[in-house]
């Protein structure tokens, strides 16, 4: 691994994590709140970090090797969820939920530790909801455009946190690509917050449920989260902009540049909105067949916590936690798909599942025809086998950790059985609430230190897609001088 290089850029990155704590510290003092050691410690600390690394590496230019990259995503996620833990820490959060809270964030998972957020400062809630919308973002993105001097080899840094197997390049410049979908993002984030202003939700409330909503995060300012709202304008608009935000960004600019035709010839993106509109409909039919609901308030129910659980983002505004077992096992099932890819929300992801399915079907009728060629395309593109593999591989392994995760989270005494594959599947989709002892409108307050900081290994690897962090452990990372 190029030292030199992955420092350079880390430099950079707590030059722009001190760069965001400014947002909670003006909040701070506008509200008089006289809390600003917590917010200037961190600001200190990575202030002091860029200039070590500026110290001994002025400017560098270099070539960013696959390994380069690799260590640079795992390094700066480490980097700013321990950074991030610190405003918490500081303000007489134990270390351990702290750092829960904090990977939450980042990770867009929404899950919280704290049992009460009105004895929270305004300025905490919104470093809160700040840090989902930067985890919203990728973080990554944001950092290729702080780091020019690294050039077009930034390649890697986009395959390492956006590999997406049906993404597609927007524009042949990649830094030209990342500050396109950085402003995009920027621009959804202040429309949504002008929506929820105009039905007289305050600017403070508005910025920080539409950060929470275009991130696919979940955290809310106030406890209870949208039930508290009691307002079906303001969830209906909130659903739109999950199911925005839950597709991909490149298909949206796609269809900025040729049209609403895009649309339907994205055949992920129908997949996406099918199997939305199959489990609302599941979950609609069986509580009005359970008479939990009347007729269409069972479709609004159903098809909000289907868009909800499927975009990652993790609002409720009834708990599901006391639906009929059919429609919790239905959540549980969503929550493995995932949004699209080149969104920002986690799980599996419709593509991945598509090929997947479309790979099982050919393999079937090969049983009846041995010698027939399988061809798996997408949206009418050949897909390689080598992505057929990749794909494979990734299931496996992404089924493999919810059952390693299920089974040590169920050694930790606290939780039951259902609870812990709840927190594993919720995890690692980046999802947030689950069932029973975490259940929408509770918290992980009394899951124990040991279950947090399990939760916050899945988190990162839901987000971080598995194999990003896999690779630290692999001796060949750290010793092998092959250039890869």
């Amino acid at each position: 691994m190029n030292l030199k290089l992955v420092l350079f850029v880390l430099g950079k990155i707590a030059l722009a994590f001190a760069g965001t704590l400014i947002f909670p510290l003006l909040v701070s003092l506008y509200y008089g709140e006289e809390i600003i050691l917590p917010y200037l410690v961190p600001i200190l600390i990575s202030l002091l970090l860029r200039l070590a690394v500026g110290k001994f590496i002025l400017k560098y230019r270099g070539r960013l090797s696959l390994r380069d990259g690799l260590g640079i995503v795992g390094l700066s996620w480490c980097f700013v969820c321990f950074m991030g833990a610190l405003p918490y820490f500081l303000l007489g959060i134990d270390v351990i939920s702290a750092f829960f809270e904090s990977v939450a964030g980042f990770t867009t998972t929404g899950a919280s530790s704290i049992k009460s957020l009105a004895a929270l400062p305004a300025s905490l809630l919104l470093w809160r909801s700040l840090t989902q919308w930067l985890g919203g973002l990728a973080i990554i993105l944001v950092f290729i455009t702080l780091v020019p001097q690294v050039g077009s080899s930034g390649e890697r840094l986009f395959t390492a946190e956006l590999h997406g197997e049906s993404s597609e390049r927007m524009m042949p410049r990649i830094r030209t690509t990342i500050s396109l979908l950085g402003l995009s993002y920027t621009a959804v984030t202040l429309l949504l917050i002008f929506c929820l202003w105009l039905f007289d939700t305050s600017f403070f409330s508005a910025a920080n449920y539409a950060m929470a909503t275009v991130s696919t995060g979940g955290f809310t300012p106030v406890d209870g989260g949208l039930k508290q709202l009691n307002s079906p304008a303001l969830e209906i608009v909130l659903m739109i902009f999950m199911l925005f935000s839950g597709g991909s960004y490149i298909l949206y600019y796609k269809v900025y540049k040729d049209g609403l035709k895009s649309f339907w010839h994205d055949k992920e993106f129908l997949a996406y909105l099918g199997v939305i509109l199959f489990f609302g409909i599941l979950l609609a039919i069986n509580l009005a067949a359970n008479s939990r609901y009347e007729g269409w308030e069972s479709f609004y129910q159903g098809l909000f916590q289907a868009i909800s659980v499927i975009t990652t983002t993790g609002f409720s505004i009834s708990d599901y936690n006391t639906w009929p077992e059919f429609s919790r096992f239905c959540i549980l099932l969503m929550m493995f798909v995932g949004g699209c890819a080149g969104s920002t929300a986690g799980g599996i992801k419709v593509a991945r599942l598509m090929v997947l399915f479309k790979l099982s079907w050919s393999e079937l009728k090969r049983t009846l025809h041995p010698h027939m060629v399988v061809d798996v395309q997408m949206s009418g593109n050949h897909v390689p086998s080598n992505v057929i593999i990749s794909i494979s591989r990734f299931f496996f392994v992404y089924m493999a950790v919810f059952v390693l995760g299920s089974l040590l989270l169920s050694l930790t005494g606290s939780l039951g059985m259902l609870d812990a594959i709840g927190i594993a599947a919720s995890c690692l989709a980046n999802i947030g609430p689950a069932f029973d002892m975490v259940a929408p409108f509770s918290t992980y307050a009394d899951v124990s230190g040991t279950g947090k900081l399990l939760s916050c290994v899945l988190m990162i690897f839901g987000r971080l897609e598995i194999f990003t962090l896999l690779i630290f452990f692999s001796p060949e990372f750290w010793h092998s001088r092959k250039n890869w």
